[in-house]
């Protein structure tokens, strides 16, 4: 291989064997990066030509066992955390939450000073500020997120602003709205699978507006993030124009060659199946939860164009682009 301007450099990644992770190894590899994986998994052969280390960011050592493993590393990608809670209905959930994202980055943190670090990007979301909102959400937008998840990425990114300026090396926050693509998870895979079933679907007629984030797109903003100068705020990321929950399964279903099958309910009908979901006792399993139904008819809306316009650059991918790449991915996973 010829020399690229990354040869040479070294990046850690936390979560590095998830859906996202796998993406921005790649993607490092590429530019003959060398890559440090870091998750609770064992290595497998997808993260092959990578120094793997398998360590539990929420355990008490992990601060020092991080550090042993950033030796000689520049920057660290940090996206380990837990996003798939059906439920967060009691108290040991909320506290899950809060040791994924605020334990597990102050271990990261503490490691990465110890290491000396040059940069630590992390991946918040936009849960951070709102679960929904009317208004465009903006960078100078103040969080009042709603969920245990919300809240605990925040005080995770206060965490890490802090650090930066104790510190001195560069941080930034990427707030991600949901992202789909290849090797997805959680509810947009649920809603491709819907979208196969050939099931007639309640999501017809759903007056909403979302934001959305193709999985190449983060990953561009990420290696974007690598290059650029010193930021105070977070960033939101997104594909670009917002769309409705009822466009967004009208894409999947021309992407898998499926008919939409979309039915028009009244509003009240979601609002009664929020209500009834909340009191669904919690050890009955429940994939329609109070929070999915928000996002499948709630409107949120980032204005993502300051984040792009910083870093020089536009989105590869259109949603539309987006929807049909992670379409065939799910295709072929099926066959």
């Amino acid at each position: 291989m010829s020399e690229t301007p990354w040869s040479g450099r070294a990046v850690a990644v936390t979560g590095a064997t998830g859906f996202i992770g796998t993406h921005v190894v790649a993607a490092l590899r590429a530019r003959q990066v060398r890559v440090v994986s870091i998750s609770r998994e064992a290595n497998s052969d997808r993260m092959s030509g990578v120094e793997h280390h398998c360590i539990d960011i929420e355990s008490e050592k992990a601060a020092e066992l991080l550090a042993r493993s950033f030796d000689g590393v520049s920057s660290v990608v940090h996206l380990a955390g837990r996003a798939h809670f059906l439920r967060v209905r009691s108290g040991t959930d909320r506290d899950a939450q809060s040791a994924s994202h605020v334990q597990g980055t102050r271990a990261c943190l503490e490691a990465a000073q110890l290491a000396g670090i040059e940069r630590f990007i992390f991946l918040s979301s936009v849960g951070a500020v709102a679960q929904q909102s009317r208004d465009v959400l903006t960078d100078a937008t103040s969080p009042t997120p709603s969920t245990a998840y919300g809240r605990a990425k925040l005080e995770a990114e206060r965490l890490v602003t802090a650090a930066g300026l104790a510190s001195g090396f560069h941080t930034a926050i990427l707030r991600a709205p949901t992202v789909y693509g290849a090797g997805m998870r959680g509810n947009p895979l649920r809603l491709f699978r819907l979208v196969d079933s050939g099931l007639p679907l309640p999501l017809g007629g759903i007056e909403n507006l979302r934001s959305v984030l193709y999985v190449e797109n983060l990953v561009d903003a990420i290696m974007a993030e690598l290059e650029a100068p010193p930021r105070v705020a977070p960033s939101f990321v997104s594909d670009g124009p917002p769309l409705s929950t009822t466009a967004f399964v009208r894409h999947i279903a021309d992407a898998l060659g499926r008919p939409s099958r979309l039915v028009r309910v009244p509003p009240a009908f979601w609002r009664i199946a929020r209500t009834v979901s909340g009191h669904v006792p919690s050890f009955i399993p429940n994939p329609l939860s109070a929070n999915a139904i928000v996002g499948l008819t709630g409107t949120l809306m980032v204005d993502e164009r300051p984040f792009w316009n910083s870093v020089g650059m536009s989105p590869q991918w259109t949603t539309l682009s987006g929807i049909e790449k992670t379409g065939q991915w799910y295709l072929k996973r099926a066959t």
